[in-house]
């Protein structure tokens, strides 16, 4: 594990509410998977860096949104988190949503990743590692009377270092962990 990183997975940051709100109530993230399958090797994936960073920073948008819905859903059909994510990452975001549901909390508002800032790309297989930037400062937690119980704590802008290989046409996050070195937000 790269120097300056501890594992909180997305929960922790995106979901930060929640995770914070369920302390104890699902463990830590899963190890992610790692894909075993390369790409085909006769065309690189991304023509250059600039391009593979723009692709991501909007498959992370997509994704930041999809995230939002659920978690304003009180977690109710996280699966459709599958697409975004490793095997072992969706497990453990089901996990969470499902607690998040069983202490009858959601969230309101929209978070967003404010910048994505590649570290490293293998242009030719589409794997990739970029510091994320998500801001939470429009997120609210909500309890079942709707009361905010979003706690005090809880930081409005967090960096994450998130890991990305390919699915078929598209991407799957397969790692993401708090970045506790110099943030990007």
């Amino acid at each position: 594990m790269p120097r300056g990183m501890h594992t909180a997975g997305w929960k922790a940051v995106v979901a930060m509410s929640a995770a914070l709100l369920l302390a104890g109530c699902a463990g830590p993230a899963a190890p992610a998977e790692k894909s075993t399958t390369p790409m085909p090797s006769s065309s690189a994936v991304f023509a250059s860096k600039e391009e593979a960073a723009q692709e991501l920073s909007d498959f992370y948008a997509e994704y930041t949104g999809v995230v939002d819905d659920v978690l304003n859903d009180g977690g109710q059909r996280p699966e459709r988190l599958s697409p975004y994510l490793s095997t072992a990452l969706y497990a453990s975001e089901v996990k969470t949503m499902a607690a998040l549901s069983d202490a009858h909390r959601h969230t309101s508002g929209r978070s967003s990743a404010t910048s994505l800032e590649l570290q490293d790309a293998d242009l030719d297989m589409g794997t990739a590692t970029a510091y994320v930037c998500v801001d939470l400062t429009k997120v609210r937690v909500l309890d079942s009377q709707g009361n905010d119980v979003t706690p005090r704590n809880r930081p409005n802008r967090q960096t994450l270092a998130v890991s990305f290989q390919p699915r078929g046409s598209s991407f799957v996050i397969d790692r993401s962990v708090v970045w506790a070195g110099t943030s990007v937000c």
